[in-house]
């Protein structure tokens, strides 16, 4: 049921009673995520156990030590007795580090037992690549295989490794925190409000925006593009990545943007002009459409007229990016974890 942080808050309370003092349940749900980590290679399919693994871990009884040990030196253990296949002990590394990245226990644990895990950046430095995939050599062959037996590989090349894992491995290592190499799903969504992003269009076509609110109760970004065109996003389902976070100024017309971009309404989290996360309430919608309806009933001054003939310029052919992007379907493609 781990499948977001949403889920995660939820179901805290419950583990937390379930376990608290409990070395038996403990035992049981540790059991439980090995198998997993065991049989499975798709994120999809691992992250809940990562998450239900950090549930485990920030139980805080007497016992949180070593449920930490349990759990934490458990899963290491099955991820290096299957090391021999990449797809899966690279996903499996990948959500290690963000865990460590999110959550306090997992990170302490990693710092203060690096010998249980040091194995990790030697796999990384001896399997910087894929192996090519053999349907006929993937059961019982030798070396590290791309996929664990009865698995069905997908579609394309498969995810590429992120630049900062290996970096980020040797770093906790040493003692040091993992560095936050962007937004993924486990980051608080508000976050990404304010980031420039560049999101993949049809055709491998990429198109910068930015960020301008979020809606919980959908889960949805809205992205503001640079031709002035509007999205909301489900950002998971998006292929995109994090540019920069945008210069200061924007915030001053977010209001009369949401209003045109339908997402002015209580609950919608943006930036206010001191670049601070704002949860909007009624009294903020009540005033943007107050002020909005002031605009539009204020006098406008007639269009000047050039060179006598009374006649309008001609119409803008309008922007060819906007043009080009409009009449292409989106990419369907979900980023990567």
């Amino acid at each position: 049921e781990l499948t977001s942080t949403k889920m995660l808050k939820t179901v805290k309370p419950l583990v937390e009673h379930l376990c608290w003092e409990d070395e038996a349940l403990t035992n049981k749900f540790v059991g439980a995520i090995r198998d997993i980590v065991k049989k499975e290679e798709h994120a999809a399919k691992l992250k809940p156990s990562f998450r239900a693994m950090v549930l485990l871990c920030e139980v805080g009884d007497s016992k949180q030590a070593w449920r930490c040990e349990q759990v934490i030196g458990g899963v290491l253990e099955e991820m290096q007795a299957n090391s021999q296949y990449f797809r899966g002990t690279e996903t499996c590394i990948s959500l290690l580090m963000r865990m460590a990245k999110h959550h306090d226990a997992v990170r302490t644990w990693l710092k203060e037992h690096g010998d249980a895990w040091r194995w990790v950046a030697t796999w990384l430095t001896d399997n910087p690549e894929a192996p090519e995939y053999s349907a006929s050599t993937e059961e019982g062959a030798a070396g590290v295989q791309l996929h664990k037996p009865g698995q069905r590989p997908q579609a394309g090349a498969g995810p590429s490794r992120s630049a900062t894992l290996l970096p980020n491995v040797e770093r906790l290592l040493s003692g040091e925190d993992v560095e936050n190499d962007g937004y993924d799903s486990d980051d608080d969504p508000d976050v990404l409000v304010g980031m420039r992003i560049e999101v993949r269009w049809q055709g491998n076509k990429w198109y910068q925006g930015v960020v301008k609110a979020y809606k919980p109760d959908e889960g949805e970004h809205l992205v503001h593009y640079d031709d002035n065109d509007k999205k909301w996003y489900v950002m998971s389902n998006k292929t995109w990545r994090p540019l920069a976070r945008e210069p200061f100024g924007w915030q001053e017309t977010v209001d009369d943007f949401l209003l045109k971009a339908g997402g002015m309404r209580p609950g919608v989290a943006t930036r206010g002009i001191d670049d601070e996360i704002r949860y909007l309430v009624q009294d903020d919608v009540v005033a943007a459409r107050k002020a909005a309806t002031a605009r539009l009933a204020a006098p406008i001054d007639p269009p000047a007229q050039t060179g006598g003939t009374g006649e309008a310029p001609p119409a803008s052919g309008g922007d060819p990016a906007e043009e080009e992007r409009g009449m292409a379907d989106e990419d369907p493609r979900a980023s990567s974890v």
